[in-house]
């Protein structure tokens, strides 16, 4: 039942800001660019986004974060310590996504290290320790089938000798280009296949074999080396291949020791840890955001301390009956020792070494309770200080944005609903990624952290470019950007190469899917954003081309195989669309081919077109409803052919997920979060409960809903339909800078395909996420937690829109000074005829 109680601050001022925005888009007057009034609207934008955010960040409590762990060798043998999650580890994991994580450290001849895990990663400077580096003299026996690796061949690949016989797999060209790529490789891993044994032979397949089908050893190319590791858990208990390096005696793989190194970065769960070695001695330095301490209460062992958390101090407390136990100070850390107080206070930002047992001990961080103003003074957690400072940095920005802006007629009255508008977006996505990323959870706490940096780079970014075209005196316009990429010849080669370059993208994409390629300082990026701007910019040139020959040389009716004379720069757009569906998923290809409708419909515009009566459309429209009845009517038969397939698999679960439940676990439970809200929403306090797994990007929505209701879905909605309807508006202001009506109208285009594609990517997404469509893999602009989209297409479309929307700014005359003087100097001239 729906909660109708009373909106809060967060409802009525989101809806207030957008009537102030919807109200100016609605001026009939001249749009006069206004400095004060932008930076005042752009101050009550961040004022509102800031307080959601404060009331959020204050909704965490105080805690204990891990800093990091110190290992001594047991005094009795054997010389080995059990680390984890597990009931039989010694030392005892704070992070709560290691369940399952267990590995045993030894100091016979120097640190070594063993994963005892069956699913949990273990990684040492990025490679698993199960994994085994196939080297030139590494022997591979398979239940008496041997294989004899010979040598790494010149391209990324491996070649071993089976059954007398030599066999090389390679890479393909692109992984090759990748995993060999400065920068990428260290971070990009390629499979080279599945290593399965026939009969007397071992065979490297291309598709990793069914779960029953037995034991398969997985073959892949990372760091510039060639590496066997297990295909799945169950393997790494099951498998029977042993491993020989160099002359060794035979081992299986998860049987192996590795070698522990000073300064390797060791990944248990989702916790990251530089090593440092001292001697006998191993500390363990966190990397990234720390994992928290679970509970109060005694903490370790021999003697144990009792602690006692509070929002702006813990008290800890030695636990011994003997009363000989007390703290004392070493290094800044407060540690255990012999004298001193036997309880004592710790401050935010201190730390302190607990004993665990007698070889280990923790050090434990206080983080006061979530605040922004001790987050930036270092007291609150750690994660908290960065993204706090980059929320700093991107009001700032914005602010600066927004005063500069209007300064060069880049934002005026009409075309400020896309800019606030926007960043009115962005907030509600930050406050969606801060309310998930829970202190203490490290596979949640870096997605705010990482969408405030890149829109904080982006808007710095823009802000730069703002002043960059006030301060110089060559001002780019849509008309010169068109006239780029007609080309001299005006054949529009250079517009060419956008496509080339989005299919380039998109072809890109097929070896990675949704995981995207690994870029150190930007994490994972998704070639086909980079791909969907190139193509709108593509298809708005030579749409307005198109128009433009009509208007030229057409006259009379229109038939069918005139229009698409005009219409042919569409037909290649068809391969796009294959390449889409060999991504395996529906969204590309739904959001394409709306797109493509709206700009086929555009080109309908021209003086001669009669609407009215209806026998008018009988020359194209209704030759071309038929034809485009065939083609879905082909193309639906293509995709859902096939049941097996993804997106007959996604249809199928779409239309009655509740007889799928594995696969519409997703969906189904993306609807009960929304559901869960209500009217008006739970507010931004409090524990997340059940939330679907991508909920960061795909599903944002949903906690979007939870949280604020149906009420905030209206209000994001309303939001993109205020973005649509300022910048159609603002291409009507009076004062545009274009020196003709063509050069309107190529603007009109292209600030029209930008506007299009934003509101059909989000109409997909809320109908997705809603149940009106089925589940499709795509982020919702600007709100979603998706770095590529937000810098490779959303932070370029409203720079285009308001590229396309620019009005003329007029100088004011400045009346020479008076030096003082009430009245003017009269001078009296005499002219004098000179005589001949």
């Amino acid at each position: 039942m729906l909660d109708f109680g009373a909106p809060g601050f967060f409802h009525l001022g989101w809806a207030g800001l957008l009537l102030v925005l919807l109200a100016m888009s609605g001026l009939r007057r001249r749009a006069r660019p206004s400095a004060l009034f932008q930076a005042l609207i752009a101050l009550a934008v961040a004022g509102w986004g800031g307080s959601t955010l404060v009331g959020i960040a204050q909704d965490r409590p105080a805690g204990l974060e891990v800093a990091g762990y110190e290992l001594s060798p047991p005094q009795e043998l054997p010389a080995i310590t059990s680390l984890g999650r597990a009931d039989v580890a010694d030392v005892h994991l704070a992070d709560p996504y290691a369940d399952d994580v267990h590995l045993l450290v030894r100091w016979e001849d120097g640190p070594e290290l063993w994963n005892a895990s069956a699913r949990r990663r273990v990684e040492l400077d990025g490679i698993e320790l199960h994994d085994v580096q196939l080297v030139p003299g590494t022997v591979l026996d398979w239940g008496g089938v041997t294989a004899s690796v010979d040598a790494a061949p010149g391209w990324p690949g491996v070649a071993w000798t089976t059954d007398g016989a030599a066999r090389t797999w390679r890479l393909g060209p692109e992984d090759a280009a990748l995993a060999t790529a400065p920068g990428i490789r260290s971070r990009r891993s390629a499979a080279l296949g599945w290593l399965v044994r026939d009969g007397d032979t071992l065979v490297l397949v291309d598709e990793q074999p069914e779960p029953e089908a037995g034991p398969a050893a997985r073959v892949r190319y990372s760091r510039g080396s060639a590496w066997l590791t297990f295909a799945s858990a169950e393997d790494r208990a099951e498998h029977p291949i042993t491993v020989a390096v160099a002359g060794e005696s035979p081992v299986r793989p998860a049987d192996r020791w590795r070698p522990l190194t000073d300064g390797s970065v060791l990944t248990l769960g989702h916790s990251r840890f530089r090593v440092r070695l001292d001697g006998d001695r191993i500390r363990l330095d966190g990397l990234g955001p720390p994992a928290r301490w679970p509970d109060e209460g005694v903490i370790g062992s021999a003697p144990g301390v009792l602690a006692a958390v509070s929002p702006r101090s813990v008290a800890l407390a030695a636990v011994d009956p003997s009363d000989s136990v007390g703290f004392s100070r070493v290094g800044g850390v407060l540690g255990l020792s012999s004298g001193g107080p036997a309880s004592i206070s710790l401050r935010p930002g201190e730390q302190a070494r607990i004993p665990l047992t007698e070889d280990a001990s923790v050090r434990l961080r206080f983080a006061a309770a979530g605040d922004p103003l001790a987050a930036l003074a270092g007291e609150a957690a750690m994660l908290d200080r960065s993204v706090w400072r980059a929320f700093v940095v991107l009001a700032l920005a914005y602010l600066l944005l927004a005063g500069l802006l209007p300064a060069s007629g880049l934002l005026h009255g009409r075309s400020a609903g896309v800019l606030h508008g926007c960043v009115i977006l962005l907030l509600i996505g930050l406050a969606c990624l801060l309310r998930l990323s829970d202190a203490g959870d490290p596979l949640r706490a870096g997605w705010v952290l990482r969408q405030a940096r890149l829109a904080a780079v982006g808007l710095s970014a823009a802000a730069a470019a703002a002043a960059a075209v006030l301060f110089t005196s060559r001002r780019p316009t849509p008309g010169r950007w068109f006239l780029v990429l007609g080309g001299p010849r005006r054949d529009g080669a250079p517009a060419r190469w956008l496509y080339l370059g989005a299919l380039g993208g998109l072809l890109l994409q097929l070896p990675f899917g949704e995981a995207g390629i690994a870029v150190p300082g930007l994490g994972s990026v998704q070639p086909i954003e980079a791909a969907r701007t190139l193509l709108v910019l593509h298809l708005a040139y030579w749409t307005a081309r198109a128009l433009e020959e009509k208007r030229e040389r057409l006259r009379g009716r229109e038939g069918l195989a005139t229009r698409w004379r005009y219409m042919g720069h569409v037909l290649p757009v068809l391969l796009v669309l294959g390449v889409c569906y060999g991504l395996r998923d529906i969204s590309p290809i739904l959001v394409f081919g709306v797109f493509l409708a709206v700009l086929y419909a555009a080109t309908w515009i021209r003086p001669s077109i009669q609407v009215w009566p209806p026998r008018a459309w009988r020359d194209h429209v209704l030759v071309e409803a038929l034809g485009v009845a065939a083609v879905l009517g082909f193309a639906g038969w293509l995709v859902l052919g096939n049941p097996d397939g993804t997106v007959a698999r996604r249809i199928a679960t779409w239309w009655d997920p509740w007889s799928r439940g594995d696969e519409a676990y997703q969906a189904v439970v993306a609807l009960w979060t929304t559901a869960s809200g209500g009217l008006w929403g739970a507010g931004w306090e409090g524990a997340n409960g059940v939330l679907p797994p991508a909920v960061q990007d795909d599903f944002v929505l949903a906690l979007l809903a939870a949280r604020g209701g149906v009420a905030s879905v209206v209000l994001l909605a309303a939001t993109f339909a205020v973005v649509l309807i300022s910048g159609y508006a603002s291409l009507g202001a009076r004062g545009r800078v274009a020196a003709s009506r063509v050069e309107r109208e190529r603007a009109g285009i292209l600030a029209s395909s930008v506007l299009w594609m934003v509101a059909i990517q989000a109409a997909v997404v809320l109908g997705s996420a809603t149940g009106g469509l089925p589940t499709m893999g795509q982020p919702l602009p600007f709100v979603s937690g998706a770095g590529s989209h937000l810098l490779l297409f959303c932070v370029p479309a409203v720079a285009l829109v308001l590229g396309c929307t620019r009005v003329r700014v007029v100088a004011p005359v400045r009346r020479p000074a008076n030096w003082g003087l009430d009245r003017p100097t009269l001078h009296t001239i005499t002219i004098t005829r000179s005589e001949a």
